[in-house]
């Protein structure tokens, strides 16, 4: 299925030419996809139009798993054919933060006007969870290299762990230098193990 879209390829800036492909862009392709075929109730839930079901549904257009697999495969068939002797390493994210904004109007006591209040609040992403098990289970059923980042820093306690540390930048989203230098001394003594290991067999 080629229903979920590509992020367009990069052509200027830090990194021109890289291709991003956006775990959130095939969710957000796949429910689309659901709701034509569903209503809302008198409730605002979201029910199946007669003759419709989930089961149906997913016959037709397949899991979401399924989708998110079809990414991934795209993704390392592209980089086979250019780097076809490369072997690859699948890392998972370490985390990050959603902002959440809130608008609400207060009265301001004066002739009945009211005031417009923004406020903001950061949550940890749910989709970092979902991202990691799709990725190792991928790797695994693939027999390709991979390296759980999100797990080993403590799964969903991993952007608390990270931003109590003080090792997030405020957006929630990128890292301090000391962040990423942590990150990338943990994979190099991932590989380092790994190599030990494979030297003892």
């Amino acid at each position: 299925s080629k229903l979920f879209y590509l992020n367009e390829t990069r052509l200027y800036g830090a990194d021109p030419g890289a291709l991003y492909v956006s775990e959130e862009d095939v969710e957000d392709s796949y429910t689309k996809l659901k709701r034509s075929w569903q209503y809302k109730d008198a409730n605002g839930e979201w029910q199946w139009q007669n003759t419709r079901s989930q089961a149906l549904f997913e016959e037709q257009y397949g899991t979401l798993e399924s989708w998110h697999e079809q990414q991934l495969s795209a993704f390392l068939d592209m980089l086979r054919s250019v780097l076809p002797e490369a072997t690859f390493l699948f890392t998972t994210p370490p985390g990050d933060y959603l902002k959440q904004v809130y608008v609400n109007y207060r009265s301001t006591g004066r002739g009945g006007k009211r005031r417009r209040v923004v406020r903001s609040a950061f949550r940890p992403n749910p989709m970092n969870g979902r991202c990691a098990a799709c990725i190792t289970a991928f790797a695994r059923d693939h027999d390709l290299a991979s390296w759980d980042l999100y797990n080993i820093c403590g799964g969903e306690a991993a952007v608390r762990n990270w931003i109590a540390a003080g090792l997030m930048r405020p957006d929630r989203v990128h890292y301090e230098p000391q962040g990423y230098a942590i990150q990338g001394k943990l994979l190099a003594e991932a590989l380092l193990q790994a190599a030990e290991a494979f030297c003892k067999r």
